[in-house]
């Protein structure tokens, strides 16, 4: 055997291990129907949202994963508020993209499964005691986000959850997006919009799409944390910070009244509402985090306080990032908001 034929044989061999490897992880993939949606550039899905490489973001130092170890757990949904009435209207959306290669009817064929295997039963059934407790609907928003989400005769599907004696089942229904940009308007108390040029970053196709009409995509509660009896204890709100100015800098007034005075006025009555089905306190920090690697690593948390109408900042707090993106690291993170929310709660 020459060395031409030797060199060659080795990497066919290896060729062909690769594909039997790819062929593998394919099989394993498909089987996956639902994903996350994720936040990139409405005009460019392939720009995603900056983030820090060395601590990783917040979703990922509060998963559910760290939380449980400390008998905490997190809900990220989206809501609505009816600003005709300046009131919370009850219903949660959690948002899934179905992937390109299924339908919806082999969706709903596989419905029980694959939100099991999507969400987990503890988590499902957490979601329904959550929902007893503060009388809200939950519903999931399965969409596929390569349609042409300018045609109003396109689908998406709703799953509404529902919960009775510890057990949980789901009613699928499809809507056209005509259908459902109405639904938005009747939650929302009439049309509500941002403006023609709409969002910059979105976390899905249709999310920016609906940005550009008066049936604006409801904004979202990045998260809600849980004690271990399933009562809403504090909401966060996750503020990147991407520029190359001190995290000390980052504070409230930068923000509110203006520019971002309806994102925070619709989390303080979200709070208000939570705080009154359940007839105990509810905090609402605000925490900031820098997505820059050159600049000072540490991140602030700001408690914010008053009536929805008009919040201010009365405390903050600021620590180091995460080290790396290790459990041991971002454990210290829940250990930091934990001290800060018994500290509040007997204030």
């Amino acid at each position: 055997m020459n060395l031409f034929h030797f060199i060659f044989r080795r990497v066919y061999i290896r060729f062909d291990y690769l594909c039997l490897i790819f062929e593998t992880l394919n099989i394993k993939i498909t089987t996956l129907m639902l994903q996350k949606t994720f936040l990139a550039r409405c005009n460019n899905r392939a720009c995603l949202a900056k983030t820090n490489i060395m601590s990783g973001s917040p979703e990922a130092w509060l998963s559910n994963d760290i939380l449980s170890k400390s008998n905490t757990f997190g809900l990220t949904f989206d809501f609505f508020v009816d600003w005709a009435i300046n009131q919370i209207s009850p219903y949660v959306w959690i948002k899934r993209i179905l992937l390109p290669n299924y339908t919806y009817d082999e969706f709903i064929g596989k419905l029980d499964f694959e939100m099991e295997k999507e969400f987990g039963k503890d988590y499902l059934c957490r979601l329904g005691r959550f929902a007893t407790e503060y009388d809200m609907q939950i519903q999931f928003i399965v969409f596929h986000d390569d349609l042409d989400w300018a045609n109003d005769r396109n689908e998406l599907l709703i799953v509404s959850l529902f919960f009775k004696e510890g057990h949980y089942s789901f009613s699928p229904q499809k809507y056209s997006l005509s259908e459902f940009k109405e639904l938005i308007k009747s939650h929302s108390g009439g049309p509500v919009s941002i403006g023609s040029k709409g969002l910059i970053y979105g976390t899905s196709r249709l999310e920016c799409s609906l940005s550009k009409t008066d049936s604006l995509y409801p904004g979202d509660a990045d998260l809600l944390l849980l004690n271990e009896d399933n009562k809403a204890v504090c909401i966060l709100e996750f503020k990147k910070h991407t520029l190359s100015s001190p995290i000390s800098e980052q504070c409230f007034t930068n923000y509110y009244p203006r520019p971002d005075g309806r994102k925070y006025k619709r989390l303080a009555l979200l709070r208000d509402y939570l705080a009154s089905k359940s007839n105990s306190r509810i905090l609402f920090f605000v925490l900031y985090y820098p997505t820059q690697t050159y600049i000072e690593q540490q991140w602030k948390l700001e408690v914010i306080e008053g009536n929805a109408f008009s919040l201010r900042a009365t405390d903050s707090f600021t620590f180091e990032l995460p080290a790396d993106k290790s459990d041991n690291e971002y454990k210290k993170v829940i250990e930091k908001i934990s001290q800060v929310i018994a500290a509040r709660s007997y204030s």
